[in-house]
């Protein structure tokens, strides 16, 4: 048991225990640079680093192998959007950068795949309102003061994510980190969960006892910072004035007027009944009645008794299941009720006559249909 808890503790090289060899015994400073580093791993060791301020970056290699990493690495606290760089349609960029660059080789010399795992402190100061405001306007996403102290109101840390430099001949730009991976399948939110080293898994985190943070499982070195979107799920709705903030609605549809949109809504006609179950999920209808059992409630159903006829221009739009209808959607039953107010049975039976007569002019039935039905009417007691 002790050798497996010595082997366990190995498995993992800190930055503190790097800067206690090149710093010497006593009190570790807060190091916001540390330009150079070189590494040995064995076969799947970590290196990890951190910078005392909740942000840090860790190293893995992506097959279990023994490597060998030199690089250097910085991170400024002060360091935010520079021009000319832009950022990503419906987001801000908040300061702080964590630069990082390093060669990672096995045994062979053969350049060995990694995974890093980046993580940004989100300083909660930065997240105040009357601040985030402030870098609104300074970026151009807000002119009006009040309009950005709104949607600086309506920002919060699962708004957050993490940032990379990306540098292109048309100019550098800050998008999503994960948009930057290889594999572009691999993206997964996993909100408030430690990084786990899964390529493309990115999320936030709150401390109990420091600021928060976001971090991105990564297969690109680079520069990264902390984004903040103005409009989450990028329908061009800013989260401030968004009734689906996390689902796409440019539409912005709200069919019961509740607040939620109808993407975001379970309940969109605020029946009662939760939309997965309703069969009429945009028109209320509490009780769910389905003439003709087709799946689609009669408050909705353009044809309630599938006959063929729809409701708009159907004059029996209850009619019985199965029953033959003439083009006005009604059955010989229909037209012809037995408990109507017949003046007496012949009147009845001349109805009936008459209608079955129509249906087989319309070829609906035959001759000899009429005459059964024609002869059940006659021996029936309808009209008496």
């Amino acid at each position: 048991m002790q050798q497996a808890g010595h082997r366990r503790r190995a498995l993992l090289l800190t930055a503190a225990a790097l800067l206690t060899l090149s710093a010497g015994v006593g009190a570790l400073p807060i190091f916001t640079d540390f330009p150079n580093f070189h590494v040995n791993l064995d076969a799947n060791q970590i290196f990890q680093f951190e910078f005392g301020l909740g942000t840090g970056f860790s190293i893995r290699s992506t097959d279990g192998s023994t490597i060998t990493i030199n690089g250097s690495t910085r991170y400024d606290p002060a360091a935010g959007l520079q021009d000319p760089q832009r950022v990503q349609a419906g987001f801000v960029l908040l300061d702080g950068t964590l630069a990082l660059d390093y060669d990672a080789r096995k045994l062979d010399g053969t350049r060995a795949r990694t995974l890093t795992t980046y993580l940004l402190e989100v300083r909660r100061r930065a997240l105040r309102p009357e601040q985030l405001a402030r870098t609104l306007m300074r970026q151009g996403v807000v002119r009006d003061p009040i309009r950005a102290l709104t949607r600086a109101r309506a920002m919060h840390l699962d708004d957050t994510r993490v940032m990379r430099l990306v540098e292109k001949r048309s100019g550098a730009r800050w998008i999503r980190a994960v948009r930057a991976i290889r594999e572009v399948h691999q993206r997964a939110f996993r909100p408030l969960t430690r990084p786990d080293g899964v390529l493309g898994h990115f999320g936030f985190a709150r401390s109990e006892t420091a600021d928060p943070y976001v971090w991105a499982v990564m297969d690109r070195k680079g520069h990264y910072a902390v984004g903040l979107t103005v409009d989450r799920d990028g329908d061009g709705v800013p989260n401030s004035a968004d009734n689906c903030v996390g689902s796409r609605n440019s539409n912005q549809i709200d069919t019961d007027a509740d607040g939620a949109g109808d993407e975001c809504d379970i309940d969109d006609d605020n029946d009662s009944h939760a939309d997965v179950k309703d069969n009429c999920p945009l028109q209320a209808n509490a009780d769910q009645s389905d003439q003709d059992l087709d799946g689609a409630g009669d408050a909705c159903d353009a044809d309630d008794d599938n006959d063929g006829v729809l409701d708009v221009t159907d004059a029996c739009p209850a009619t019985a299941l199965g029953s033959l209808v003439g083009a006005n959607g009604c059955s010989i039953a229909d037209t012809c009720p037995c408990d109507g107010n017949w003046r007496n049975h012949g009147a009845y039976v001349k109805c009936v006559a008459q209608t079955s007569s129509s249906f087989v002019s319309a070829g609906l039935i035959t001759s000899a249909q009429r005459d059964v039905i024609v002869s059940a009417g006659a021996q029936s007691v309808c009209g008496f």
